[in-house]
């Protein structure tokens, strides 16, 4: 199942939702998730449409939303500023999966919240689990690009969340970075 996961960093240009709406049309996900919108929760459910998908979930106060392929189904287990969490299935016969996706914290001091959250909600299911989105964090100096060095303590933290939850990285593919 092909998933998009996009921190948007704002959908008012006309421009982004043209290159988000050619992405869509290329790859057919069937769940595309965007964070960090800058745009009302009923905006980002309008916007669905010119995706091509019928159904949405959105939150205000983090500008995350979650849309997916009326082929599939999607439950809604929880959501808050900073994540929405599901239960999806894409086959009748087939049992459920977990889908959480997160935007994570962008202020360094307050991204233990984020990883509490985490460990909170991977107690709740024990089944597969996929964990998508934009962390605001590196678990490797390697992985951030940036001129000022990351601090190790940070990262350590990242990883160990992961750990704790037993989240393992996929990778990615395209560029490395949002913005070009």
């Amino acid at each position: 199942m092909n998933i998009l996961a996009w921190n948007c960093q704002g959908l008012e240009n006309s421009r982004t939702v043209q290159e988000l709406c050619n992405f869509v049309k290329l790859h057919h996900p069937k769940l595309v998730f965007l964070s960090e919108t800058r745009m009302s929760a009923n905006r980002c459910k309008n916007l669905r449409w010119k995706l091509g998908l019928k159904n949405c979930l959105a939150v205000d106060s983090g500008g995350l939303v979650l849309s997916w392929d009326e082929n599939i189904n999607v439950s809604l287990l929880s959501q808050g500023e900073r994540y929405i969490d599901v239960l999806v299935c894409a086959d009748p016969s087939e049992a459920p999966w977990r889908a959480t996706f997160v935007y994570g914290e962008p202020r360094v001091e307050n991204r233990r919240k984020v990883w509490q959250l985490l460990r909170s909600l991977c107690g709740a299911w024990a089944g597969p689990w996929m964990v998508m989105g934009d962390f605001n964090e590196a678990m490797w100096q390697y992985e951030h690009f940036s001129e000022t060095p990351r601090l190790e303590r940070q990262m350590m933290d990242f990883r160990e969340v992961l750990s704790h939850c037993d989240l393992h990285d996929l990778g990615f593919s395209g560029l490395p970075w949002t913005y070009n």
